[in-house]
């Protein structure tokens, strides 16, 4: 099953679609958490999704899969990294929370033995595969190197890693809403869904409950949200069950050190604050409660906006990839995919005229990439005139977040 084929029964009836998902090679990468175990192998993936309708995009995801293959488990960190829309054309009863909400899940359910069949190592020697690989592939590897072949190329080179159960997901974002995230001077469209602090943390809190719920996490599955700098009383509202509660799902205790508990992500307000104690040589002296207090004093949270951390965490079923295969997938090195990318976020998507990036892809990388779908979602006439309604105008400024003096 396509990323197009899942999302088919949640775009609307008789709209024709297309669905760009491109997928980094599987890589092993440095672990996101500093001190973890050697005997810890992390592997880094990027996701980029797009769908586009009249050749136009419509909606657009960024997000980050890091699978750690520890002793007795495997730890699956999904990073959601960016969401978002272009607001340049309509497309009646589209609802893009069941898209993204889907695509997630699309993500999650994936199968994590074909994924880990082909992955690229961070050093391409012998020792660097050692680990990960059967004693045979090593040998033969070892055979390529020493036997000093003219067509030998470590880049080609790839490991096998087998997924150990039980697989613990984990999701983890923060929620800050901005004009535009992956489409350049798309803010300004009129037809644009853009939520202030308050509802943009609500919605995706909404999401995330539901999908974790549809994929039926068990064992003891964490539901967090924290909002830096905010009094507990004022985060507890946005609690949308009992399942829920305030913190994260980083560390259970106040006293440990940050550094070894918070995961080093792309383009992430607490990471670049990690970094930030590493250069002032405090990385090793602030402890989680003190992290979140001095991260809240940045300029992320500073701006009177409301900025949430959303962690949820639990065990992942293998039922749940039953319906997912790898096969389908459009895998490019980086290099190609960032290439890719750029034909999507290096747009002016001040104006519909402008965009090209759907020829051009088709053009450079083939219709492969690319794959059409009809929906299949019935709407209802209730539902049509709540989706024709225009976006609602919102302050970004005005939260009414009762913060920490």
């Amino acid at each position: 099953m396509s990323l197009s084929e899942h999302l088919q029964e949640f775009l609307p009836k008789d709209v024709r679609f297309e669905v760009l998902h491109i997928q980094s090679q599987p890589k092993v990468a440095k672990n996101v958490v500093c001190g973890v175990s050697e005997d810890s192998t992390c592997i880094k993936i990027q996701h980029f999704m797009v769908l586009y309708s009249q050749k136009v995009p419509v909606i657009g995801l960024e997000i980050y899969r890091y699978v750690i293959i520890h002793r007795d488990h495997t730890q699956l960190l999904l990073f959601v990294s960016k969401a978002d829309t272009t607001g340049l054309i309509s497309v009646p009863s589209l609802k893009v929370s069941l898209v993204v909400k889907n695509c997630l899940k699309f993500i999650l359910r994936l199968d994590l033995g074909q994924c880990l069949s082909k992955v690229l190592p961070r050093y391409p020697t012998f020792e660097s595969i050692e680990k990960v690989n059967t004693v045979a592939d090593s040998l033969r590897y070892l055979a390529d190197i020493t036997g000093g072949r003219k067509s030998f190329n470590p880049k080609t080179h790839y490991v096998k890693i087998e997924p150990k159960s039980p697989i613990i997901a984990q999701i983890c974002m923060f929620t800050r809403p901005e004009p535009q995230y992956l489409f350049p001077n798309s803010g300004k469209n009129p037809l644009k869904h853009q939520l202030s602090g308050v509802s943009l943390l609500r919605w995706w809190i909404r999401i995330i409950d539901e999908l974790v719920t549809e994929l039926k996490f068990h064992g003891n599955t964490k539901f967090k949200v924290t909002i830096p700098g905010a009094e507990k009383s004022s985060i507890l509202k946005y609690l949308p069950n009992d399942k829920w509660e305030v913190g994260d799902i980083f560390s259970s205790q106040v006293s440990d050190m940050a550094i070894y508990k918070i995961p080093l992500l792309p383009d992430d307000p607490k990471g670049r604050f990690l970094e930030h104690l590493v250069v002032e040589g405090r990385a090793k002296s602030t402890n989680i409660q003190r992290f979140w207090l001095e991260l809240s004093a940045r300029q992320e949270f500073r701006l009177g906006i409301t900025v949430g951390v959303i962690g949820v965490s639990g065990e992942l079923g293998v039922p749940a990839f039953e319906d997912a295969t790898y096969e389908e997938m459009v895998v490019f090195r980086k290099k190609k995919f960032l290439k890719l990318k750029l034909f999507v976020t290096g747009e002016d998507y001040s104006s519909v005229e402008e965009i090209n990036s759907f020829d051009d892809i088709k053009n450079v990388f083939g219709d492969k990439v690319f794959s059409s779908v009809v929906g299949s979602m019935e709407i209802s006439i209730k539902q049509q005139g709540a989706s024709n309604r225009a976006p609602p105008l919102v302050n970004d400024l005005t939260s009414m977040i009762r913060r920490r003096k």
